[in-house]
């Protein structure tokens, strides 16, 4: 699994600013504990710091948790940034900093130090294409593909269209379509097709009739019989402008000729195919992108703040949430394997026109990045990643840099408007307010917390000035103006800093070994939806999530009665660790002390679960939720409820237990067979008899909601590896 990137700071470096933070403020800092727990869930790994606060010299301590999230693992500029901004710093101006009260004013007091005015930021140069360095890597892939060694020479053409200037169109038409012809012979025919459209476009005209004729075969590979006879009429009109031989030339049109006789029949096929598949797609019931379940509903409430709840009975495997993130960041480790704008998986990547960092999936994907936020990161990619800031760093500024300036001027003056749960639910989940809501905990943020982040959202602002983000919107507009569009987005990135701390989720693939059907989930990168981040967190948690490319998909994994909070997992799981672990983690991380049924318990983890007693449910009045524990050797058919005083027929649950054993055998059969959706129903089927009988912690129980996770991984993103 990727870890994330971690906060690092110098130690001797925080030393002193805490030591002057102490003197002014009256607080006294003990240690510092690097910690490198990554929760697979919600994205964290941070630097912990515990500190004591005084108000006096007598006055007991307290314990309050902070972490740092803006700087990674990795060494780079930043960290020594960051010192010299404090070296620059006496005890009056730390003072100074800690009484400042809003974030503006906090963004405007670093953004003013010298050390940072003067900081320039480095645009490393878009020239580093090669049109020599790609037309070798040209010659490398036809040799490849002479030998037909398809997958060496797709992998050598990839490396020529990344460095091949944009200006050398024709050339990129070249390797395309070459790409496309190693595609074909890979039987990836969609890909093909792409790579042949895009060619298309600056080919030379005496060789057209060769991509018409790939279109053809590709498009009759698919049985797509229509498109095939249109291409294969196309590739007799191109072979007009082609230079070859009268004898070669005459063969091919003499095949399409035959191809183009025989499709008709074909083509009448097709249609009715078409139509019936049109009916049964009509039919469908499964949620769109950005949707929530009617079957659910948002609340608010002072312990918990925002929260889902059902207000319909949901069974277990009903699609809860559908949602795009209104922002996502790959790791820089998948950056060019990825693609930058929807994080799919690409065998045949389109570069970005004008640097070499990042690849994309498709030309639609890359004219989305390029023509909103990739203009103001082409070149800067390196900067940041050098910088040794972590993800949520980008991801806090391409929260702001995907819409123009004049958005954020329209809408500035409701950001900080309360909006009530239902106001803020009825806008758009892309809207830039409703992550403008979301929780960041700016009341508990200790001072040196805001520092870094401070300083950090200079930083960001230094690079969407140097790619001119603030130059896209000047008319009229005096040097005052823009120094006031500057603080004020400074003053956002800031707090999307915050809110990032607290809300992003990383994104997984699944990976899994063609050779033994070995399964790992790896982070790709992280992302922000504003619809889940309303979802509380519980150790045992009622739903599960998976990820196709950026839209998150959140299933339910157990029944739930009306009126039930719906919760996700943040992390730490009853069934893997313990509640004082799990506590512990929460705090550290999030903030909070969770209280939900798994931690009021104290439910013990998977390995301690008693396995000699069955945890049965009251089935007397409905009102009852008292949990009968028998023993599994009991002989006794009936168990008096001591709470409502009626019977539960033990013998009835424990034949219900019985049946689920045979479901797990064909569930398992299935799973093997990779039959996903006939093994999902069968452990949904052991789920529904747990739930009618069953009260967790129950072993049993823990490993269907298991196998039914990953059953759903297969939905998701998947690759498979060698």
């Amino acid at each position: 699994m990727v870890e994330n990137r971690l906060s690092l700071v110098s130690l001797s470096v925080l030393c002193r600013f805490f030591d002057l933070l102490c003197r002014h403020t009256h607080t006294y800092f003990l240690t510092f504990l690097p910690t490198k727990k990554v929760f697979p869930q919600k994205f964290s790994s941070h630097f912990v710091v515990c500190k004591f606060h005084f108000s006096s010299e007598k006055e007991k301590p307290f314990f309050k948790m902070g972490r740092f999230t803006e700087q990674s693992e990795s060494t780079g500029f930043i960290k020594d940034l960051f010192q010299k901004l404090q070296s620059s710093l006496n005890a009056e101006q730390v003072k100074n900093f800690a009484n400042l009260e809003d974030d503006a004013s906090r963004y405007k007091f670093i953004s003013n130090n010298p050390v940072i005015k003067d900081f320039q930021i480095t645009l490393y140069d878009k020239s580093i294409k090669n049109d020599d360095l790609a037309n070798e890597y040209k010659l490398r892939g036809n040799r490849e593909f002479q030998k037909k060694n398809w997958t060496a020479s797709i992998e050598s053409y990839n490396k020529g269209l990344l460095l091949m200037p944009p200006e050398n169109a024709k050339e990129i038409s070249i390797l395309l379509a070459n790409r496309s012809a190693a595609l074909y012979h890979l039987e990836k025919f969609e890909h093909a097709l792409e790579d042949i459209e895009l060619a298309e476009e600056n080919y030379p005209a005496e060789m057209m009739y060769k991509l018409k004729e790939r279109t053809a075969r590709c498009h009759l590979a698919k049985k797509s019989y229509e498109k095939a006879l249109k291409a294969f009429m196309e590739t007799i009109t191109h072979l007009d402008e082609s230079k070859l031989p009268m004898e070669k030339r005459g063969k091919l049109e003499k095949d399409a000729q035959i191809m183009i006789k025989m499709l008709p029949k074909q083509v009448e096929y097709e249609k009715k195919m078409n139509m019936n598949c049109a009916k049964k797609n009509a039919n469908s019931s499964a949620l769109s992108v950005t949707q929530l379940s009617k079957s659910v509903t948002f609340d608010y409430n002072e312990n918990e703040g925002r929260f889902v709840k059902t207000n319909h009975e949901i069974k277990c495997g009903e699609e809860i949430l559908v949602e795009q993130a209104i922002c996502a960041t790959l790791f820089e480790k998948f950056a060019k394997s990825h693609c930058q704008f929807c994080f799919a998986r690409s065998i045949t990547p389109l570069p970005c026109p004008n640097c070499i960092d990042v690849i994309f999936c498709s030309k639609k994907c890359r004219n989305a990045a390029i023509y909103t936020y990739h203009k103001f990161e082409c070149g800067m990619l390196e900067s940041i990643w050098s910088s040794g800031s972590s993800i949520n760093c980008q991801m806090a500024m391409r929260l702001i840099s995907q819409r123009p300036l004049s958005y954020y001027r329209s809408i500035r003056d409701q950001l900080k408007s309360d909006m009530s749960i239902e106001e803020m639910t009825k806008l758009p989940s892309h809207d830039y307010r409703r992550v403008y809501s979301m929780v960041c905990h700016d009341k508990m943020r200790p001072t040196y917390s805001y520092l870094q982040y401070s300083f950090m959202a200079t930083f960001l602002v230094k690079i969407l000035d140097a790619n001119h983000y603030f130059d896209s919107d000047i008319s009229g507009k005096t040097g005052d103006m823009c120094e006031d569009d500057r603080i004020f987005i400074g003053e956002l990135i800031l707090r999307n800093l915050q809110i990032l701390q607290f809300n992003s989720h990383q994104v997984f693939d699944l990976l899994k070994s063609s050779k033994t059907g070995a399964r790992q989930t790896v982070a790709i990168g992280a992302a922000l939806y504003t619809t889940l981040c309303l979802f509380n967190h519980s150790c045992n948690p009622s739903i599960v999530r998976y990820f196709k490319n950026t839209t998150v998909h959140a299933i339910s994994i157990r029944n739930m009665k009306p009126g039930e909070q719906v919760c996700e997992n943040y992390g730490p799981l009853y069934s893997q660790n313990s509640r004082a672990d799990r506590q512990k983690k929460l705090k550290d991380f999030y903030w909070f002390g969770c209280a939900c049924e798994a931690c009021q318990q104290n439910w013990p983890v998977y390995d301690e679960m008693n396995t000699n007693e069955i945890r049965f449910k009251c089935n007397g009045k409905k009102s009852c939720n008292n949990v009968i524990a028998i023993p599994s050797d009991c002989n006794e058919f009936m168990i008096k409820c001591i709470q409502c005083g009626e019977f539960t027929n033990i013998l009835k649950g424990l034949k219900s237990v019985q049946d689920t054993e045979i479901l797990e055998k064909t569930a398992k059969r299935l799973f093997n067979e990779g039959k996903m959706d006939e093994a999902l129903r069968k452990y949904i089927d052991m789920m529904n008899i747990f739930d009618e009988v069953i009260a967790p912690p129950f072993q049993d129980y823990c490993k269907t909601q298991q196998a039914i996770k990953e059953c759903l991984l297969e939905y998701g993103n998947r690759i498979q590896v060698e």
